[in-house]
């Protein structure tokens, strides 16, 4: 599969923050990362950060469950 996991974890980014913040996404016209950088400071920190805490669940999630 081209891209493997990381191209999963893209989408999983890439609809997380599509759900959560519509505003931002109001068409498929641009690619994800585009619409990502093309926003102003404070509102791409915001987008960051989610995207951050997102991963940061989905680690500790993966190592909850590398456990059992």
């Amino acid at each position: 599969m081209e891209g493997g996991e990381y191209k999963v974890i893209y989408d999983q980014i890439h609809e997380w923050l599509k759900k959560k913040y519509p505003e931002y996404f109001p068409s498929t016209k641009y690619e994800f990362v585009e619409i990502i950088i093309s926003q102003k400071s404070q509102d791409y920190r915001l987008l960051t950060m989610e995207a951050l805490a997102l991963l940061n669940w989905m680690r500790k999630f993966a190592d909850g469950f590398a456990k059992e």
